[in-house]
Parts: C-alpha cells; sequence; structure tokens
C-alpha cells in the first residue's frame, strides 16, 4: 500500500484576548417602557406635595381671617372708696351702725357707755373753721305714727327759719321723711343749716340730723354750706344689724311657742304641771328682765284682765298683737314698789302673759319679743 506523505501542520500562536463583561442589549422600546411612569410618579408626588402644602397654608389664611380683631380692653381705674379708712360706730342696744371719717369723735353723756347711748354725738374736729356735728336720736313714737308727723311737730314749736327742702323717701330700708332746715342761731345771720331723716323702726322714733357751725359766721346762703356732702355720704353707710345673728333659741313644744334671746342673757324655766302652766323667766335679776307665763287653765274672765287691771290698749310687736296693762303702783304690795307692765294674748287655747318691772317694753326686750312665734 502506498503510503501518504505526511502533511506539515504549523502552529500559529495566539494571545489570548481580554475578558469582557458580558452586558445584554436592552432594545431600546423597553428603555421607554419604565422612564415615563417614573417621570410621571415623580410629578404626581410632587404636585400632591404641592396641593397639600398649599391646602395648609390656605387653613391657615382662613383661620387667620375667621378670628376676629380683638379689641383693646380699657382697664377702668379704680375709683378710691371715700370710706375705706373711716370708723365705725355701733350702737348695741338700737342696732345699728353707721361710719365717720376717721378724725372726727363720738360722744356719749358722762356715765354712759357710748355704745348704747340713746343720743351719740359724732363731731369734726374742734379746730376746724367750719365744724359739723351728727346727732342721733332714738325716741319712743309717742302718738307720731309716721316719718312727716315726727317732722310736723317739730316744726310747730318754732324754731325754724325757713324748710328748704321735705320729701318722703326710703332709708335703711324703712319708710322716711327727709328734711333740710334753717334754726334760728344767735349771733348767725342766715341761722345754722341742718339736714335731717326721721324714720320709725320697732315703735321708735329715729332721727339722724346734721348740723354745721361757721367760726365766721357770715354765712349768707345755702351755698356756703360747704361740706354738707360728709353728712350725705355718713348717711349711705347706715345700717341696721342683723339683730338676731348668733341669738340662741327658746322652745316649748308643749306651750307651743319660741323666741330668740342674746348669748349672754340666761332662761329659767319652771314647770308647773299640777297647775297646768309653764313660766319662763329672762334674764332673771338683771337688765331687760322679764316675765312670760303660758297657762292652759284660765277663765274667760282672765283674758281682758291682768292683776285684777282692765286693758288699757294694745301693742303690736313682730306678728303678734298684745292687750296691753299698766300698773304703775305695783300689784299689792308697799308704796314705792316697781312699777308694773303687762302684756296678754289668748292663742291655740293658751293664754300667755309677759310682765315687767317697769312702765313699758324696753328696745332690747322689744327686740328679743320681735322673735316670738306661736307654734300651731
Amino acid at each position: 500500500m502506498e503510503e501518504k506523505p505526511q502533511q506539515e501542520t504549523t502552529q500559529i500562536e495566539t494571545t489570548p484576548e481580554e475578558e469582557v463583561p458580558f452586558t445584554p442589549e436592552v432594545p431600546e422600546e423597553t428603555e421607554k417602557r419604565w422612564v415615563k411612569p417614573l417621570i410621571f410618579s415623580i410629578l404626581g408626588l410632587l404636585v400632591a406635595a404641592g396641593l397639600v402644602f398649599g391646602g395648609y397654608k390656605l387653613a391657615q389664611i382662613r383661620q387667620v381671617q375667621l378670628q376676629p380683631t380683638p379689641t383693646p380692653v380699657v382697664v377702668p381705674t379704680p375709683t378710691p372708696e371715700p370710706t375705706a379708712d373711716w370708723k365705725i360706730y355701733t350702737n348695741t342696744k338700737y342696732g345699728y351702725s353707721i361710719k365717720y371719717p376717721s378724725e372726727w369723735t363720738v360722744e356719749a353723756m358722762v356715765g354712759i357707755p357710748v355704745e348704747t347711748f340713746e343720743e351719740p354725738v359724732i363731731s369734726g374736729p374742734p379746730n376746724a373753721d367750719i365744724q359739723g356735728q351728727m346727732f342721733i336720736e332714738v325716741r319712743l313714737k309717742d302718738e307720731r305714727n309716721t316719718p312727716k308727723e315726727a317732722f310736723e311737730k317739730e316744726r310747730s314749736l318754732g324754731g325754724i327759719l325757713e324748710t328748704i327742702t321735705e320729701e318722703t323717701t326710703t332709708f335703711a330700708g324703712y319708710d322716711a321723711y327727709k328734711t333740710t332746715v334753717r334754726y334760728k342761731q344767735e349771733g348767725y345771720k342766715y341761722g345754722v343749716v341742718t339736714k335731717a331723716i326721721y324714720l320709725i323702726k320697732d315703735d321708735y322714733l329715729h332721727k339722724i340730723f346734721y348740723s354745721e357751725w361757721h367760726r365766721a359766721k357770715d354765712i349768707q346762703s345755702l351755698d356756703d354750706w360747704t361740706i354738707g356732702a360728709t353728712f350725705d355720704l355718713m348717711l349711705s353707710t347706715f345700717k341696721f344689724l342683723e339683730e338676731t345673728k348668733g341669738w340662741q333659741t327658746y322652745m316649748s313644744s308643749e306651750y307651743k311657742l319660741s323666741f330668740k334671746y342674746p348669748t349672754d342673757f340666761t332662761i329659767e324655766e319652771n314647770l308647773v304641771p299640777t297647775s297646768n302652766y309653764l313660766q319662763v323667766i329672762v334674764n332673771k335679776n338683771k337688765q331687760d328682765s322679764f316675765n312670760i307665763k303660758a297657762s292652759k287653765d284660765y277663765l274667760p274672765a282672765d283674758v281682758t284682765y291682768f292683776l285684777d287691771t282692765p286693758a288699757i290698749g294694745q301693742q303690736t310687736i313682730g306678728d303678734n298683737t298684745w292687750a296691753t296693762y299698766s300698773l304703775p303702783e305695783g300689784y299689792g304690795l308697799p308704796e314705792g314698789t316697781s312699777p308694773i307692765y303687762g302684756l296678754q294674748l289668748e292663742k291655740n287655747g293658751i293664754l300667755y302673759t309677759l310682765f315687767f318691772d317697769q312702765t313699758e317694753v324696753t328696745s332690747t326686750q322689744n327686740r328679743i319679743l320681735s322673735t316670738l312665734k306661736f307654734i300651731d
């Protein structure tokens, strides 16, 4: 077999090529698909954020517009109270108080406590060119049943040169009569001007009046009466006390009565079952003492007589009207003994008798009896 000649092969050396990372090609159409949504999303977020921010600012603007423009508040300057540093006078016997200037003084008769005096005088400084004086009188009203009648009686006595003003008014919760008059006064050409208030409370006439004394003594008219306004200011502070505040209460259910009395008063009760009566002694053997007797066993004649003495009239105290009895010489005792004054009333089948070692009911006794109630 014929041998084939061997062919020579030439080896060619090649330099190895660098490896290039494979990056797949993305078609242009695919790129456009996701770019547009991204842009729209970003734009949407921006628009939404803008709307939120715009809404917030709009709300702020509306809130400012809805809020009213604040009106400046003018704080008034407090007016000083003209009587703030004044003193207070209190009369515990007649139950009233009044304020007066701190440089003024209150006076009473020697030996009588100023807080129980029936006619205290409140005076201005004695060395002043013009000195004012206020007088407060408390008296039983007698036949003067109205404040005006009290003034009319006083005017009838003479001494008044001129009635400048007079009017019916209300003062301290009571009907009153207010006057301005000119009195005769030696050495004073124009006289002395006096302002006054008259009122009746608990059977007592209260007269509060004010006079002004001028050292120059040459007043020619009411216009020269310079400090009368002080009187009006003092009057504005006058008030009656809450008389029974803090008082104790006595009550008998069996004899159907109750009343209040001052805390420093004493009560002595004597119940006599065998005779069907009760005796109560108020403030025994002390000032303003009196006796109350309540009887279930009595005769018809006992209603109209007290200690063999017929009634002389009536007296209303509080809600009750009593028959009145007067024994100025006492009863069945030696000459010179204390007089007796009595009050009597029949109520709910019980005869109530009150008797006093005096000729009339005092103001304190009156205030106590004004609280007396009968229990139905």
